[in-house]
């Protein structure tokens, strides 16, 4: 078998598109260190019945190919060695990276499309000098210039070919505006890549993490909290253009929404037994035989969960900030089919209520800890009158940085 070749414009188009990491480690890379990996192996096609029985397997039609996009992912040269060509058996995991580099199968060929090879870009700007040079210079000849700007937009211009930089004066107002157009646009991509990555990761198992954390007994799977915490990673890495600035700070205000929960579930949950791959929320009362120091245990669960509740709210209140951001900065029709997310409460004696949190109601730039929630959990126990904390009330109360006071609020029921 020959393998196969890869230009460095599929390299970099794979790179780019996957988020410059490693798919097997999740460490980022360089794109000089980059190699692109098949998912499923180049070895499959000297055995045509058993690549024929693992795309069967794995869901994959007829058309699916080894060598294409849809089966390409970027990896560090220590994971690629390390799996070389095994033909990794039919798993979650090898179908959930398929899932992955199909979705980002158009993306990559997009980006692989705008990537002008050298020599076409040399014989380009020859053409349109020689045009300069005869006056006949004409819109179909700045048309003609739109691969060399978005060439010279991709590259920093002493990476460009030299005889970018012989343009005439003529050209050259034409060709800054074009540009700074194709600049603002491929930014304009990464961005819809970034926005696209935490809808992909975290929205669509929204309704399911949700309901896990208010549960009687809240609960969340590792692999769940994991996607938080790498998503979350990734954001404090970011370095937000200027001209995103209301989806920048809504980014940073779910980042900290998430952490906040993320510290809560690393201290009051632990392992099921028997089920490793999920945690709930510790019932330390339920081991002790003290009733003074039951009672105690007891307030202090009760306040735990409370606590859960109101960090679900906050992250929902930080999710939808998001939403509202990429459709006022990146997408007018962002999730114009789903919408915001919701939330429900209540239990299946007194019936279930989906709400939308009003994102709004606290302020973007508040950074509420786990101390000012708990103290504003006590004052809505105070005002209403409760001896223990209702964690449904705890849902919608709005928390602010330094308030000194809490607000309940039902938020919008349906």
């Amino acid at each position: 078998m020959t393998k196969y070749r890869f230009s460095e414009v599929e390299r970099y188009a794979v790179y780019t598109v996957h988020g410059a990491k490693c798919y097997m480690c999740t460490k980022p890379l360089d794109l000089v260190d980059c190699q692109v990996d098949h998912v499923l192996p180049e070895s499959l096609l000297d055995d045509p019945e058993l690549f024929s029985q693992v795309r069967a397997d794995l869901g994959r039609g007829d058309d699916f190919e080894i060598n294409s996009y849809a089966n390409w992912l970027p990896a560090c040269g220590a994971c690629n060695r390390t799996k070389s060509a095994y033909p990794w058996p039919n798993s979650g995991w090898v179908l959930q990276m398929l899932e992955k580099a199909t979705r980002k199968a158009p993306a990559a060929r997009a980006e692989a499309a705008r990537l002008v090879d050298k020599r076409q870009l040399g014989a380009l700007v020859n053409k349109v000098m020689r045009l300069n040079e005869q006056g006949a210079l004409n819109a179909d000849a700045l048309t003609m210039l739109q691969p060399l700007v978005d060439n010279y937009a991709t590259h920093l211009a002493e990476n460009a070919d030299p005889a970018v930089m012989r343009l005439s004066a003529t050209l050259q107002a034409p060709l800054d505006q074009r540009i700074v157009d194709a600049g603002a646009h491929q930014l304009a991509a990464q961005v819809a890549v970034v926005v696209q990555d935490w809808s992909n990761e975290l929205l669509d198992q929204w309704e399911a993490l949700a309901y896990d954390l208010l549960e009687v007994y809240p609960r969340v799977r590792r692999s769940r909290l994991q996607l938080i915490i790498d998503r979350s990673k990734g954001l404090l890495a970011m370095d937000w253009p200027t001209s995103y600035p209301l989806l920048a700070a809504s980014f940073d205000r779910w980042r900290w929404s998430a952490g906040r929960l993320v510290e809560h579930v690393n201290a009051t949950f632990a392992a099921i037994e028997g089920r490793p791959d999920l945690l709930e929320q510790e019932r330390l009362h339920k081991a002790s035989w003290d009733p003074q120091g039951y009672h105690q245990l007891l307030d202090d669960y009760l306040m735990n969960v409370a606590l859960t509740s109101w960090l679900v709210g906050d992250l929902t209140r930080s999710t939808n900030l998001v939403i509202g951001a990429v459709r006022r900065e990146v997408d007018a029709a962002y999730r114009f089919g789903e919408g915001f997310v919701l939330i429900g409460v209540g239990n299946i004696f007194d019936g279930d209520v989906v709400m939308r949190l009003d994102p709004t109601a606290v302020p973007i730039t508040a950074r509420p800890t786990l101390d000012d929630a708990r103290q504003a959990i006590l004052e809505d126990m105070k005002n209403k009158g409760r001896e223990k904390p209702d964690r449904d009330a705890a849902l919608t109360i709005e928390v602010g940085a330094g308030v000194d006071h809490a607000r309940s609020t039902p938020g919008r029921a349906l």
